[in-house]
């Protein structure tokens, strides 16, 4: 019988109503039947090929779930809840530390003769805390958001206390109103899927931004300022939760191919002092000179 997957057999991928797939939660997402094959054995067997297909990470995506409410009681409060969300989603040019392990422990039992028998006593789970890294825009505002983030919500370092309380705010000034949470996931390669999610509550950062002055004669240049924040927050990982929420964010984004976007329109004419000068560029000696073709079809 033809088939489109000639190179496949029924042992290659766990079928969708495996029990495997029910109870890990990926049903939308291809899985490779480990438990068959294997090349390192007595001979590999190249036309299992398929089989042998490694997970490869798959770029990740961060998005805001919340920013700090207290925000809006702010000045300029609207903007300091599109700077932060640009700040961790679109702004950022790395983010990591995000990690999630389990250690067991175990107490070592040695008999005589030096042999040791281990039996777990216990178990840890280590999550690492995330970074991000945005270089400060022309006007320097993310240096400016998150001093005020620290400052008016967390602790100012004069007065040691949330700073908001100058402005009257009427607040609790509760953990909602000063951090925000976040969703981070790894979709499937086909993109029908999270793979993996991580999501953070109550991220606060752990310091501001650096300000540095000096000056070097035989250095003449100025220097970049890199917006680098460690955050902390309450982390859960791979729960049915933090798959819920990111496969929701995945709903929402629609994927697009950028190779075919059209041109602005500012870029489809010169500008208004190019178009002002007379005879001068390309555009214009070659008009000057299609004019004075006598013959267009001349072969001579």
């Amino acid at each position: 019988m033809s088939t489109n997957f000639p190179h496949r057999d029924n042992l290659t991928l766990m079928p969708g109503n495996s029990e495997f797939k029910r109870a890990f939660d990926i049903g939308n997402t291809p899985v490779i039947n480990a438990a068959a094959g294997g090349q390192y054995g007595f001979a590999p067997n190249n036309f299992r090929y398929v089989s042998e297909q490694p997970y490869v990470s798959q770029r990740p995506y961060c998005v805001n779930l919340s920013t700090p409410s207290a925000f809006s009681a702010l000045p300029a409060g609207a903007e300091l809840h599109g700077l932060l969300r640009a700040y961790m989603e679109t702004r950022s040019r790395n983010w990591g530390g995000l990690t999630s392990r389990t250690t067991v422990d175990y107490h070592d039992i040695t008999w005589a003769g030096g042999s040791t028998l281990s039996f777990p006593v216990g178990s840890s789970r280590q999550y690492g805390s995330v970074t991000h890294m945005a270089l400060d825009p022309e006007g320097e505002s993310f240096s400016k958001l998150f001093d005020t983030w620290i400052d008016y919500l967390l602790n100012d370092p004069v007065i040691r206390h949330p700073k908001i309380i100058t402005l009257n705010y009427t607040g609790e000034l509760l953990l909602d109103e000063i951090s925000m949470s976040s969703v981070y996931f790894e979709p499937t390669r086909n993109w029908q899927d999270v793979r993996h999610a991580f999501i953070c509550l109550g991220q606060m950062p752990k310091e501001g931004p650096n300000y540095e002055f000096g000056f070097d004669v035989d250095n003449g240049s100025g220097a970049v300022r890199e917006i680098s924040t460690e955050f902390t927050g309450l982390i859960e990982f791979d729960t049915l939760a933090a798959k819920q929420i990111a496969r929701a964010v995945m709903k929402r984004m629609p994927l697009y191919n950028p190779a075919g976007r059209a041109a602005p329109s500012g870029f489809l004419q010169p500008t208004a002092i190019l178009q002002g000068l007379q005879n001068n560029g390309l555009a214009s000696l070659m008009n000057a000179d299609a004019r004075q073709i006598a013959d267009p079809k001349y072969m001579g």
